[in-house]
């Protein structure tokens, strides 16, 4: 925090942070009401703000176990203004679900063919193999051809996407909506 007294002379530089929510079911497209306050039901997302140095500085999340199997998302956005009275704005999405992986290349390599499957990319298109970037031959069609620039720009996005070790639902339909793009060239 000396480095917040040098900047900001305050070793609380953030003077206000204000939240605001929206739920969502994302299995049936319904809204899902957002608690931050009391004992949620087992239908509704519950937000709690840890203590923390700088009040409302973090959120926990706690998700509906109804209906069951669903799969839920919270759109959290924080209004932030510090000491001086600059504003600014943080947005994140928050997913109930996520797919996960030690390694972020295996997670990679695991999750290209289940989007191919879920975009019907047709199996002699072979998205997988298409996409990879290292240790092909320098072909100068390979490099023109619009598939595999489209297959290798999800390999990118997917390695972008799996660096924390998992594949929100978020990054997930950006992916499939990359490989549907992919189904077209």
């Amino acid at each position: 925090m000396a480095r917040s007294k040098q900047v900001f002379n305050s070793e609380q530089p953030i003077k206000d942070i204000k939240w605001s929510f929206s739920g969502k079911n994302l299995t049936s497209g319904e809204n899902v009401a957002v608690k931050t306050e009391g004992v949620a039901s087992g239908s509704e997302i519950k937000v709690d703000f840890p203590q923390n140095k700088i009040k409302n500085s973090s959120i926990q999340v706690t998700f509906p176990v109804n209906p069951e199997n669903a799969i839920f998302e919270l759109k959290a956005t924080a209004e932030i203004v510090d000491v001086f009275g600059n504003q600014g704005q943080f947005r994140k999405t928050i997913s109930s679900h996520a797919l996960t992986g030690e390694n972020p290349e295996t997670l990679v390599e695991n999750i290209i063919p289940a989007i191919a499957n879920i975009a019907a990319v047709p199996p002699e298109k072979d998205l997988l193999n298409a996409s990879k970037i290292a240790g092909l031959p320098e072909d100068d069609r390979l490099i023109k051809d619009p598939y595999h620039r489209c297959a290798r720009m999800l390999r990118l996005f997917a390695l972008h996407s799996s660096e924390d070790k998992m594949i929100d639902m978020g990054e997930f339909k950006r992916l499939n909506k990359t490989a549907e793009l992919c189904k077209t060239k």
